[in-house]
């Protein structure tokens, strides 16, 4: 077992009990205390309890109003009653409300003994019975997968799947196969068959509880197929609550029966419109390409597209976007693009997809403005090393290349890895190197040579770069 509860308002009765069931002889993970019947359904809400060990008497909730609670759990515990003599009549009415046994005080050893290997039984057969279920369950889901994925599923196939449903609902009332978004568990009352089937979330339920399908799940864009009554019809069922709900999708409503789809407009899709979408991603032309989007995928123009229809112009401009910018798209990201139907509806999709797309526009824009502040700087560089003689500055190489001083600096030191100053002075420097070694000039015309006119200056700052005077220098380089 894996835990156990004692709901008892006298402290010294808990202990014994709990200290008897240890030493029971079952093997049980823990058990817990609580000292009425508020406390112990609270523990029961939060957690699997196997066995509730449980006085009639309590302050703030009795046993008896505990177990009546415990009616409308999915999965009580097992109940021991536990009461005096003067509580024989209640002990009698716990029993009818699910009670598997009572004891009377002062428990005994004995009888804790006694009820905990009985109750170790009837847990154990329990779980099997639950496993055997599973097992159950688990293929007839993938029966009814194999019936819903298999376009050529024969008639003795079909027989044979009949024969194992014998003993469910599905061939002996009418049911509806719904399709939606994502999963929600349905209350216990709505008995239902589901699974899920190419992300696609199917459950199958009896006619009579289409109503309340829809309103648990309302806005969630379900399809609803027609009502059937035989396991022959499943396949259809299915493909109709696709449609369905493809087209609940598409239309924006959170429910729509097979029945009910509409004539849709069969409207041309004009590809010029989708390049003309593409083209405009990497401009600065925000508002012409929120006008282009409008026109092709807004709310109002998706509707009138019959499913078939939409589906080719996601996939005419999905294409399109990973042939003009596959390079720069992260593929994870992109997925949730290119899988339209994994949202709730289109206009959560639509907002995306405008969302990821301005984004891409703005990827691009900063890529083509890195580029062109690029070509800008090998401008500058070049044009610094056509100059440096000179007297050159910052204001005079950002005006040659017609760009802001302050956005120039920025942008210069990202480039250079250097300021504005230091690179003027290391192009000088290893300029004045070159003539130092190749020439006997003075070192003060070298130093006029590479934009120095002060003589003290130059060497102060070839000193500074090289750790050694000009002559010194020179000296070296001849050894």
């Amino acid at each position: 077992m894996k835990t156990i509860l004692i709901a008892e308002d006298e402290k010294m009765i808990r202990q014994g009990l709990k200290a008897m069931i240890g030493r029971s002889g079952v093997e049980v993970e823990q058990i817990l205390e609580c000292p009425n019947g508020i406390e112990a359904l609270n523990i029961i809400d939060e957690q699997e309890v196997s066995v509730l060990f449980t006085d009639i008497r309590m302050p703030k909730m009795d046993g008896l109003a505990l177990l009546n609670a415990l009616k409308e759990r999915t999965n009580p515990p097992e109940i021991v009653v536990i009461s005096g003599y003067d509580d024989f009549s209640y002990a009698v009415e716990a029993l009818k409300c699910g009670a598997k046994d009572y004891l009377l005080k002062p428990v005994s050893r004995e009888a804790i003994y006694k009820v905990m290997k009985e109750l170790e039984e009837i847990i154990k057969e329990k779980n099997k019975l639950v496993e055997t279920m599973e097992v159950i369950d688990d293929i007839l889901e993938q029966q009814i997968k194999y019936i819903f994925l298999n376009t050529s599923v024969t008639k003795s196939e079909l027989c044979s799947f009949e024969q194992g449903f014998s003993n469910h609902w599905i061939n002996q009332e009418a049911y509806r196969v719904f399709c939606m978004h994502e999963a929600i568990e349905l209350p216990t009352e709505i008995e239902v068959i589901s699974c899920v089937v190419e992300n696609c979330y199917i459950v199958i339920a009896k006619d009579e509880d289409t109503k309340k399908v829809e309103a648990y799940y309302q806005g969630k864009n379900i399809g609803a197929s027609s009502s059937y009554a035989s396991i022959h019809h499943l396949r259809i069922a299915y493909e109709q609550a696709i449609l369905a709900r493809r087209y609940a999708y598409i239309m924006n409503v959170p429910f729509l029966n097979y029945e009910d789809i509409p004539t849709q407009h069969n409207l041309k899709i004009e590809n010029k419109d989708i390049t003309k979408l593409i083209q405009l991603i990497g401009t600065e032309r925000k508002e012409e390409f929120e006008e282009v989007f409008n026109k092709i995928l807004g709310k109002d123009s998706i509707e009138g597209l019959i499913y078939d229809d939409f589906e080719k112009l996601m996939e005419m401009l999905i294409g399109h976007i990973l042939e003009a910018y596959g390079s720069l798209i992260d593929i994870v990201e992109f997925k949730k693009v290119k899988d339209f139907y994994q949202y709730a509806d289109y206009t959560s999709y639509q907002a995306h997809l405008k969302a990821y797309l301005l984004e891409l526009n703005d990827k691009i824009c900063d890529t083509h403005e890195s580029n062109r502040n690029n070509v800008k700087m090998k401008e500058a560089l070049a044009y610094i090393k056509s100059n440096y003689e000179k007297d050159l500055n910052m204001a005079m190489v950002s005006n040659h290349i017609s760009m802001n001083y302050s956005f120039f600096s920025q942008t210069f030191k990202e480039y250079t890895g250097m300021s504005f100053v230091n690179y003027i002075k290391d192009v000088r420097i290893n300029k004045a190197k070159e003539l130092l070694e190749s020439t006997n000039k003075k070192v003060a015309e070298i130093g006029y040579a590479v934009g120095y006119e002060n003589e003290k200056h130059f060497m102060k700052v070839f000193r500074s770069v090289t750790g050694i005077s000009p002559t010194e220098y020179r000296k070296n380089s001849q050894l």
